[in-house]
This record gives C-alpha cells, structure tokens and sequence, in this order.
C-alpha cells in the first residue's frame, strides 16, 4: 500500500485533510508514524509552493480542491481561466 492509499485509509476515507491548511496536524493522532510523516511531508510541500510564490511578484498559487492529479480533466475552466490570466498579464500594448 502506497503513502497515499494509507493516509486515505487512516482517515476514513476522507481525503479533504490534504486540501485543507492548519488542520493536518488533526489526522496525526490517527494514523501513527506514516499519518505523521504524511503530513509533514505535506507541510514542506505547502512551505515549498510559498517560497516559490515569492520569486515573482505575478506568481499566484492556484488550489484545484476538486481535482486529484487529473485537474485539466477534472475542471478543464480552472486551466482555460488561469491562461486566459497569464495572457492578459503579460500581453503587451497593441501595436
């Protein structure tokens, strides 16, 4: 059983703890060792993703809550609005 499997079955199922900022620590007392590494991990993923926001001042931090890995699939708008985005920010003056 791969990490993920695991915190899915430590929790009952319920993966919404993954999107969900400051209430990780809450899944720990649960699962033991692998819940408690699973959430640190997921702690210097988050710390990571706001570090990398810093190295631009157009960055922006997109969460697709909806979505697994499969976020073009599973909400296509939340791709097609964030380019239509970057575009606009981007595009020069007309000449």
């Amino acid at each position: 059983m791969n990490l993920s499997a695991h915190l899915m079955n430590q929790s009952g199922g319920d993966a919404s703890f993954l999107s969900r900022r400051g209430e990780m620590a809450d899944i720990a007392g649960r699962g033991g060792v692998l819940v408690d590494m699973g959430v640190r991990i997921l702690r210097a993923c988050q710390h990571a993703q706001a570090e990398l926001l810093k190295l631009s001042t157009r960055s922006a931090l997109i969460v697709a809550t909806e979505s697994g890995h499969g976020v073009p699939i599973s909400q296509p708008s939340l791709i097609s609005e964030a380019a239509l985005r970057m575009v606009d920010q981007t595009a020069g003056p007309p000449t």
